[in-house]
């Protein structure tokens, strides 16, 4: 039998839409992007502070990181198994990371219902939760363990606590047996 012979273009392609690939590209983009800005708009930055400007720039760092990365894997055997374990622990977790989002979502439009934004009340504290992102980061601290007793004054805030705590708990433990399985 003969064996076939992949294209040259099938054979771009396929490694072109790999993850490492992607991110090769990315940094690549997002670097030059940030170089020729900072040619042609040096002084307009320096005038105006941009916040956007800097995402970028910190998008750009991000994505240079994650290539060394990729190259030091190329170099040492032991990197390339670590960093091929922990591409294959995410892609194992990946629904349950989707089910904790959700429960995130899901849970902090329950609490953004049930605690008003900047409620004052009978001893005189008041909550600083006055937008929904703040709602948003309040719940993702209760994933990694940190709250205040005194966010949850009504006693449904309080039953809603123990049951977010709860399926929290539960999904940590199937990421944890999806890691170790």
């Amino acid at each position: 039998q003969i064996p076939s012979v992949i294209s040259p273009k099938k054979l771009f392609w396929s490694n072109f839409k790999t993850f490492w690939s992607m991110i090769d590209i990315s940094s690549i983009i997002v670097t030059l992007l940030a170089t020729v800005g900072n040619l042609l708009w040096h002084q307009w930055l320096q005038d105006n502070y941009d916040e956007s400007w800097r995402i970028v720039l910190a998008i750009a760092t991000g994505l240079l990181w994650i290539k060394l990365i990729s190259f030091l894997k190329v170099v040492n055997r032991q990197l390339a198994t670590f960093v091929l374990s922990i591409m294959q622990i995410a892609r194992d977790i990946l629904w349950f990371l989707l089910i904790l989002l959700i429960l995130i979502v899901a849970f902090t439009q329950m609490f953004y219902t049930v605690l008003p934004p900047r409620v004052l009340y009978e001893d005189g504290y008041t909550t600083d939760l006055d937008s929904i992102w703040e709602y948003y980061v309040l719940i993702y601290i209760i994933v990694l363990g940190e709250f205040d007793r005194q966010t949850f004054m009504n006693t449904f805030s309080v039953i809603l606590f123990c049951l977010y705590t709860f399926w929290v708990v539960i999904i940590m433990l199937n990421v944890l047996i999806a890691i170790v399985g």
